[in-house]
């Protein structure tokens, strides 16, 4: 009875374990969809041509740094300045500036201009970029809108985003 017991004890924990590696590489598998610049090289060494591909939601999602702490970037053409969320600007340690009435997807609210210090994506590097920072945005992404991106020349070409300092 004893080697039974021990048996069943056996092949319980092997199909546990199973589900359990399942279910990580299932959660690697939406991790590398969701993110497919994930492994985008920041700083010096990255490059300063970057194509970032499109996610299946339709993102552009990059990693980055402001003021030396690393981000994830939502790439936005469509936002005025680059948008930090309040948690993200704290973790950062942005500091809020004037209030200021901002347009989000979910209405109006409040936002604090910012100045960031230095905004890295790939090896492109942006000093002294105007910000916000917003309290209503439920993401962790960085909009990075049009106070950095009218400093790089940037090209959409199907689902990929091409961005690179501009040149002269």
């Amino acid at each position: 009875m004893q080697q039974a017991t021990r048996s069943l004890l056996l092949v319980a924990a092997v199909f546990i374990g199973g589900i359990a590696l399942a279910g990580w590489a299932l959660g690697v598998f939406v991790e590398a969809r969701e993110h497919p610049n994930r492994g985008l090289a920041i700083g010096a060494d990255g490059p300063t041509r970057i194509e970032l591909e499109r996610n299946p939601a339709g993102r552009f999602l990059a990693p980055g740094r402001i003021n030396g702490t690393d981000v994830t970037f939502l790439i936005d053409t469509g936002a005025d300045h680059v948008a930090v969320p309040e948690q993200t600007a704290e973790r950062i340690g942005l500091r809020r500036g004037r209030e200021i009435p901002v347009m989000t997807a979910g209405g109006r609210t409040t936002a604090w201009q910012t100045q960031i210090d230095v905004i890295e994506i790939g090896g492109i590097r942006q000093q002294r970029v105007r910000g916000s920072i917003v309290p209503a945005m439920s993401s962790d992404y960085v909009l990075l809108g049009m106070t950095f991106l009218r400093h790089v020349d940037f090209t959409h070409r199907g689902d990929r985003l091409i961005l690179e300092v501009r040149s002269g």
